[in-house]
């Protein structure tokens, strides 16, 4: 049998084991609550000091925490104020409604987003932003969605950047034609080709691995592109015109690049054959950006500027020109010895114009516009012509980044404008006559009584009925017709002041509208008409006289009188005129 002293001394060892695990228990559950303690504050700071916005969401769109930067992202002071305004997010946050349901199917599929970008409305203020949201779904141990958690990053400024460098790549399409991508030089009659370091390095070959022959060169094209080459290439050779091509070619990674080639024969000997032809092919696969052809040797740059389509002029500081291109020759009439050095805006802008586009360009300089503008200028060509120019100016820099001038790219729209203008005269006007059309006039005519009653000024309308015009097509023709109508519109033109809308209104039928006219003014006005029409003589084998017109009038009788009603009141009043005798005038004075 155990002693009572050994039973004593197993309890007492017992006591003793499980008193220092309780103890060690004890010690690492006080260690976890600090750790966790520790962690919690780390988390708090983070997520209250954290650069980006930090948030967490209900499936459903409510606002469950936001962090100080997603406060202030949304233009609130607290978070406390943020949770009592958002109410749902899917309708309150994302300019497109689209965009939320596509954030949550990303969630629901793949359990996470990133890189989200979204325009949003900035909640408290509506101003329209771009963000960035990496998140995830948090679900419970059913699978069950429970909220999520994620960032937000405000991307405006990076869109705008992205903006406006598509913006300053599109200003530089025109200067692409001016820049020195690749320089090649060919000697036909010697069979030698030169080509510029630069030409293979930009499809990275090294110097030792670049054919330096121009059998060589042809090997690397691509075997659609290469008769094709060699044709417009041999062409070159029979003229002094420009010349360019699009081919393919293959870059030492085996892939194809497009190049653009520009070329022309450049010296030609006594028998007129081509000695030398210069090109300059551009990777248009990458689009690199190059620079101007000011910075470059005089030679190529003059064959750059005459390569290309539109005007080019380069202008320095006190507005001389350095280099006009001969497309600015042409349009202007002028050589390029004649315009170098010249004040551009003394010698080409209309006189009344030239201190306003004078003030536009130095500003530009200045750096009002930043690095480029977009503007329309009027220049005046040699023979005194003048012609209308959208211009695409760009600064020019020295290697001290010093802004030395500007290089500008125009487009002649001249007849563009002016065909513009025909069009939206052919809108408005009636193709025979040229009086206002019966859309224009239903057009101006709310606009004219709104400013009557605004000012309670007389406004009246009159409707004109020429009498027996059928039987003057009957028994004349139609070209007598069209005579007599274009006759009619002459003498009410000018019988009438500039202020009065005069239309043709369908056939033989005119209205006029009357500013500043009451009935009975409008009636002394149509009397001068029917007056004037008695002398009216018809042009040609048959003429025809006193022409006579049934008028109706009426005037606007207050604010709740309607366009319509009063139109509908000088039809009735003109009928009446030609009911009771023709050549007639009727006056309606009630509504």
């Amino acid at each position: 049998m155990i002693s009572l002293t050994a039973l004593l001394l197993g309890l007492l060892v017992l006591l003793t084991v499980e008193g220092v695990a309780l103890s060690l228990y004890l010690a690492k559950t006080a260690r976890d609550r600090r750790a966790l303690a520790e962690a919690e504050r780390d988390y708090r700071s983070i997520f209250d000091n954290a650069i980006d916005g930090i948030y967490r969401s209900s499936p459903d769109g409510r606002q469950l925490r936001a962090n100080p930067a997603l406060v202030r992202l949304n233009g609130y002071e607290t978070e406390a104020e943020m949770l009592r305004a958002v109410n749902n997010i899917d309708s309150e946050w994302y300019v497109r409604p689209g965009r939320r349901a596509e954030f949550k199917r990303l969630l629901e599929r793949d359990g996470k987003v990133e890189n989200f970008n979204s325009e949003i409305y900035r909640h408290k203020t509506r101003e329209r932003i771009w963000i960035s949201e990496n998140a995830r779904l948090v679900r419970d141990q059913y699978g069950v969605p429970l909220f999520y958690e994620g960032t937000v990053r405000d991307i405006t400024q990076q869109r705008q950047t992205e903006r406006m460098a598509r913006e300053f790549q599109g200003r530089l399409d025109l200067a692409l034609h001016t820049a020195r991508a690749a320089f090649w030089e060919s000697q036909p009659l010697e069979g030698t080709h030169r080509l510029s370091d630069n030409y293979y390095a930009m499809l990275g070959y090294s110097l030792e691995e670049a054919p330096r022959d121009r059998a060589g060169w042809l090997a690397m094209l691509h075997p659609d592109d290469k008769a094709k080459v060699d044709s417009n290439q041999s062409m070159a050779q029979l003229d002094d015109r420009d010349y360019e091509t699009e081919f393919r070619i293959r870059a030492r990674d085996g892939s194809w690049h497009w190049l653009l080639s520009r070329f022309r024969a450049v010296a030609f000997d006594d028998q007129g054959r081509a000695t030398r032809i210069q090109g300059i092919d551009s990777d248009i696969t990458q689009r690199k950006q190059i620079e101007l052809a000011v910075k470059v040797a005089r030679d190529r740059e003059r064959l750059y500027l005459d390569v290309a389509g539109a005007i080019l002029v380069v202008l320095d500081l006190e507005a001389r020109i350095q280099l006009l291109n001969r497309r600015g020759c042409e349009v202007i009439g002028i050589s390029e010895s004649e315009a170098y050095g010249r004040e551009w805006f003394e010698a080409f802008s209309p006189e009344a114009e030239r201190e306003s586009q004078r003030a536009i360009f130095l500003g530009f300089l200045k750096g009002d516009q930043g690095e480029g503008q977009d503007v329309e200028m009027t220049l005046t060509t040699k023979c005194g012509e003048v012609r209308l120019i959208s211009w695409r100016d760009q600064l020019l820099r020295d290697d001290q980044g010093r802004v030395v001038g500007a290089i500008s790219s125009g487009e002649d729209i001249t007849e563009r404008r002016k065909l513009e203008a025909q069009l939206a005269q052919l809108v408005i006007r009636d193709e025979l006559t040229g009086a206002f059309n019966r859309r224009y006039f239903l057009g101006q005519a709310p606009t004219e009584i709104q400013r009557a009653l605004r000012f309670h000024h007389p406004l009246s309308f009159m409707f004109l009925d020429l009498d027996y015009f059928k039987t003057i097509n009957d028994t004349y023709g139609h070209p007598a017709g069209d005579e007599v109508l274009k006759a009619f519109t002459k003498l009410c033109r000018e019988t009438l002041r500039p202020t009065d809308l005069f239309c043709r209104y369908g056939g033989d039928e005119f209205a006029v509208m009357l500013p500043e006219t009451g009935a009975e003014q409008a009636a002394i006005v149509a009397n001068r008409i029917a007056q004037i029409m008695e002398k009216l003589e018809q042009a040609g084998d048959s003429p025809l006289k006193g022409l006579s017109a049934s008028i109706g009038i009426a005037q606007l009788l207050g604010a709740d009188d309607r366009l319509e009603a009063i139109l509908e009141r000088i039809d009735k009043a003109a009928y009446r005129a030609k009911e009771s005798g023709r050549g007639r005038i009727e006056v309606c004075r009630e509504m």
